[in-house]
């Protein structure tokens, strides 16, 4: 930055990519669902910030059509929760990743890219965004659900995950 003045970044075409300016997080919430009302209005409902890990079911016994007997393995699922971004101080063109982070093995597990194509340098830029259900995490632990931009952490939001307590058994088994 000179002078109060950013950067502007140019590619091979001469296109104007990004300032360089990471824009400002206001909010970062892991939710179970996320409402619009009245416009641009929000309710968010059911704040996650802890997990809990259940056990794996035993295989269950069938009997298939032609008489033979199967096995089969019905799944743990974990629900798929939202995530809630507020964003002000967005540039045109701003490219945000939003990341799930092992902080135990430093390792990103999730990660995808939001395009804001159209910012508000004084106004706020509400993302709500679906994730998948999140069956990568397996084991207990402390995972961050980063915002990044233009390679820096914005903000990020802690997630402790936690064994079953009634049964205190690892869930890959």
């Amino acid at each position: 930055m000179d002078g109060g003045f950013f950067y502007a970044r140019t590619n091979d075409l001469g296109k104007q990519k990004h300032t360089g300016q990471v824009p400002v997080l206001q909010a970062l919430l892991l939710a179970d669902r996320v409402y619009r009302i009245d416009g641009d209005g929000m309710v968010i409902a059911g704040t996650i910030d802890r997990l809990t890990l259940r056990k794996r079911l035993p295989p269950e016994e069938i009997e298939t059509p032609d008489g033979t007997k199967a096995q089969i393995v019905r799944p743990v699922r974990s629900a798929a929760p939202y995530v809630y971004i507020s964003l002000t101080d967005v540039t045109d063109n701003t490219k945000i990743t939003l990341q799930l982070v092992s902080l135990k093995k430093n390792r990103v597990l999730l990660s995808t890219t939001i395009d804001i194509e159209k910012g508000e340098r004084l106004g706020t830029t509400q993302i709500v965004a679906p994730l998948p259900a999140l069956d990568m995490i397996n084991e207990p632990g402390v995972y961050a659900l980063e915002v990044v931009c233009e390679d820096e952490i914005v903000g990020m939001h802690r997630v402790t995950v936690t064994l079953d307590p009634e049964n205190q058994q690892d869930p890959n088994q």
